[in-house]
């Protein structure tokens, strides 16, 4: 399969499993009455994560450095206002000149030697123009611009995080709610078991021993339950963290959030289809490509430093001995080639340290393509796990539930123990919680493959949803 058509799987995918997820909740008219959709959340974690927002001020301060590095290869405007009084003879000297106010009377020795101290007002505009700078304005300006797109890699990144921690929060808390009803209704099993007890022991049908075990069951019950609703309160806070909001704010979720989550399995994308998708378009991926190439330009700009630079300059300045009053003008035009022959080193080794750059950012890549290919085939894995684990704890909490009808009629006969009963609502508790973890990894587990390749966005997980 091609990587365009494996991509394209998987946003149907998500969105599919969105759908049955969250179908029940898009169904009522308010959201006081729906409760929390899964869209809703993810643009809510979209507009207030700090995350993305952190992301988005790095991508603006790459695209400003873009301008900064660019600037080194415009024209330099300088103006200055200067004020000096001296008695200096060179200086009086040449300030008369440059006022031209110099007459046959500052000729004479005594004037020459000894002038008068004189005010200079010197009002200056240069410009500087870089004809040639060994490139390294060019250079440092397409780093720049690659690290805009590191930047950009890292805010998509951040985007697709984000969306995966919401999807992952919000169906761990539609768990840990099932879970809740699951210890409620274990409770009122085993107050149900603890009142047929009572009343066998009390008609002499059955020991105290009975009685007492089934009351220690209830508290045990009870206990259960209590944790599971600390659970719950944990995973709503987990949740509005996920969103960016405060912890304690309330989130009321569809009755039938958890319920939506049976029976529901991702489409099975080929491994090969997310492994080459993953190449492509996994955010982490494009940013170390950027980084590679900006570390060899670096290189380049390190070896370019060896050349001459070659600058143009001109300057206007006037001086006058009173401030606004008269004075003289002149200006300067000029060239300046530079080339440093030998400096002590600095350039060799600026170098060797971009050279070195380039090997870290090289291996860098190849250690993050591994990574990326292992993750890829964990969540791959994981999905086809969910899958089957689902299906297997379903049955398996369908037969534990007709057990226990089994264990119940026989012990209300006479024919079972109160520990064979005790046994059958603890194993149908049991079965139960595992078929909700194993729901709540399928739920998670389309997402969580979309994230690995790379091409989880919030429309791919909410745009199926109503």
């Amino acid at each position: 399969m091609s990587g365009g058509r494996g991509r394209h799987r998987l946003a149907p995918a998500v969105g599919a499993l969105a759908l049955a997820l969250a179908a029940g909740a898009q169904q009522a008219a308010g959201p006081a009455a729906r409760g929390l959709s899964l869209r809703e959340a993810v643009t809510i974690a979209l507009a207030h994560s700090p995350r993305l927002r952190a992301a988005q001020a790095e991508e603006s301060a790459a695209r400003a450095a873009v301008g900064e590095a660019a600037a080194g290869r415009r024209p330099q405007v300088e103006t200055s206002e200067g004020f000096t009084r001296s008695d200096n003879p060179v200086s009086v000297f040449g300030t008369l000149l440059s006022q031209q106010r110099f007459t046959v009377a500052d000729l004479a020795l005594n004037q020459l030697n000894h002038p008068a101290p004189l005010n200079n007002y010197a009002t200056r505009v240069a410009v500087g123009v870089p004809l040639f700078d060994a490139r390294q304005a060019e250079l440092r300006t397409r780093e720049a611009r690659l690290g805009v797109k590191a930047a950009a890699s890292a805010s998509e990144q951040a985007r697709q995080g984000v969306v995966a921690a919401v999807v992952n929060a919000y169906y761990r808390l539609a768990a840990e709610e099932a879970g809740v009803r699951i210890a409620r209704s274990a409770a009122a099993e085993a107050a149900s078991s603890l009142h047929q007890a009572q009343a066998r022991y009390r008609a002499g049908m059955a020991v105290q021993a009975d009685a007492l075990r089934a009351q220690v069951y209830a508290a045990q019950a009870e206990e259960a339950l209590a944790a599971a609703q600390g659970q719950a309160e944990v995973a709503r806070a987990g949740l509005n963290q996920a969103m960016g909001r405060d912890q304690a704010t309330p989130v009321p979720l569809p009755p039938d959030a958890d319920d939506a989550q049976a029976g529901v399995a991702p489409e099975a994308a080929s491994l090969a289809a997310l492994l080459e998708a993953a190449q492509r378009r996994r955010p982490e991926l494009q940013a170390e490509r950027n980084r590679l190439a900006a570390a060899r330009a670096e290189v380049t700009r390190a070896q370019a430093a060896f050349l001459p630079t070659l600058e143009g300059a001109a300057a206007w300045e006037h001086d006058q001995w009173r401030f606004a009053n008269g004075g003289g003008s002149n200006w300067t035009l000029g060239l300046t080639l530079r080339w440093t022959p030998y400096s002590g080193g600095r350039r060799r080794a600026a170098l060797q340290a971009a050279l070195a750059a380039e090997r870290r950012e090289t291996a860098r890549s190849a250690e993050l393509r591994q990574g990326v290919e292992m993750e890829v085939r964990e969540a791959w894995q994981a999905g086809v796990t969910a899958a089957q684990q689902a299906r297997i704890a379903r049955q398996a909490a369908a037969q534990a539930a007709a057990a226990l009808t089994i264990e119940r009629n026989r012990y209300t006969s006479g024919l079972a123990t109160i520990t064979e009963l005790l046994g059958a609502e603890t194993a149908l508790t049991q079965a139960q919680n595992q078929a909700l973890e194993a729901r709540y990894a399928l739920a998670v587990s389309a997402a969580n493959r979309a994230l690995a390749a790379g091409e989880l966005s919030a429309t791919a997980v909410t745009g199926a949803t109503r």
